[in-house]
């Protein structure tokens, strides 16, 4: 049968990521199949699942044993070819064909049980996929990056009985959340959670390469805790849950905070952007909202220079000055147009309010009284 190679490319690319996230015990393997005259791939075991089918040009009539092969090989098989269409054929492995060029793939020896998809029924929630995938990239920015000892390290996903998904993510010094409305079957009667580890990273991958102006469906099993996600194109994966504990942030989410500050996200990140490259990763960025003069002050020292920022605020309440890691500052306001932050006292957790999207960020308890020493409220008011 003959197939786009960039359909093919694209699908052994997500399929070799789905393979990555097995269990360390599973062969990393792709199975093809031949089924109803189209090319089906899966991929996983122990955890995951991947199932993706690709239409040919014609269907196939001719009859093909199942095949399953080295992940490693058949992307890079795959990756290095280059041209328009490529002729796939199985005969006891696989043959690939474009320009004249031909490529042959072994199969394994011991090869694992081609997998089928291992969830069905359960509630099903269909929403938009670009919301959520952007959802999800918003709340995983909260998780523990590279060498980082995490003390939480999952996202969980709350659906509620409207539709609504909530996200939440935290390393135990921050937290976002985000919120992503839809509609459904078999939704439950009370709030339902579900939790995914680090196999969020395979749903963010999944839902990159999917048909983000479509809708994706979402397939919950909360007993069995799994998730599965089918996007526009039929695409289906399948993730391992795990179990829904987390902190509890609801406190610093409930709102009623007395001051409240509507602020230009962008011009906020880019002032903290600048600030960052010029001290270190220790370093605080210090804040200051001058409730009289309708002002947010930056300003930042470090050991390699110094900076101050003046921003346009709209706010009421009492003023505030708290410090913050810019490490932790900067993402939360990520994607925002305009972002509200609210501030319960002057030890408490900055909040900050997107359309969609919340970040609950805690504040450093360092002395700030000399980043201030010289400030005249009066005098900045009238500066601005």
């Amino acid at each position: 049968m003959n197939v786009q190679l960039k359909e093919l490319r694209y699908a052994v690319t997500l399929a070799h990521a789905a393979s990555r996230l097995a269990a360390p015990s599973v062969v990393r393997a792709i199975g093809l199949a031949v089924r109803d005259g189209a090319l089906e791939l899966t991929a996983g075991g122990g955890g995951p699942f991947l199932r993706q089918v690709l239409q040919p040009e014609a269907p196939s009539l001719l009859p093909a044993e199942p095949v399953v092969l080295p992940a490693e090989v058949l992307h890079a098989a795959v990756t290095g070819l280059r041209g328009e269409e490529v002729r796939v054929s199985l005969d006891g492995g696989l043959r690939l064909e474009v320009d004249g060029y031909k490529v042959n793939v072994i199969p394994l020896e011991e090869a694992p049980e081609n997998p089928e998809s291992p969830l069905a029924g359960g509630a099903r929630l269909r929403l938009p996929a670009k919301a959520f995938y952007e959802a999800l990239r918003y709340v995983a920015q909260a998780l523990p990056k590279g060498d980082e000892q995490p003390r939480f390290e999952k996202v969980l996903l709350e659906v509620e009985p409207g539709g609504a998904l909530h996200l939440y993510a935290t390393d135990g010094f921050w937290l976002t959340t985000a919120e992503v409305h839809g509609a459904g079957e078999g939704l439950p009667e009370a709030p339902a959670q579900l939790g995914l580890h680090r196999s969020y990273v395979g749903l963010l991958h999944f839902l990159s390469r999917a048909g983000l102006e479509e809708e994706a469906t979402l397939s919950f099993d909360f007993s069995a805790r799994r998730l599965g996600v089918t996007d526009g194109e039929g695409r289906e994966l399948v993730l391992p849950g795990s179990e829904a504990d987390f902190p509890d942030f609801s406190k610093f989410l409930a709102g009623g905070q007395p001051t409240r500050i509507v602020v230009d996200a962008e011009a906020l990140a880019t002032a903290v952007r600048r600030m960052r490259s010029l001290i270190s990763k220790k370093d605080p960025i210090h804040l200051y909202f001058v409730a009289e003069a309708q002002r947010l002050l930056l300003r930042a020292r470090g050991d390699y220079g110094s900076a101050e920022a003046n921003l346009e605020v709209r706010g009421a309440g009492p003023s505030f000055r708290l410090a913050f890691a810019p490490r932790y500052l900067l993402p939360s306001l990520t994607g925002l147009g305009q972002a509200t932050l609210a501030v319960g006292g002057q030890r408490d957790p900055l909040l900050v309010e997107g359309e969609q999207t919340r970040a609950v960020v805690m504040p450093l308890l360092v002395d700030s009284t000399g980043v201030w020493s010289d400030f005249d409220e009066p005098a900045a008011g009238r500066a601005a």
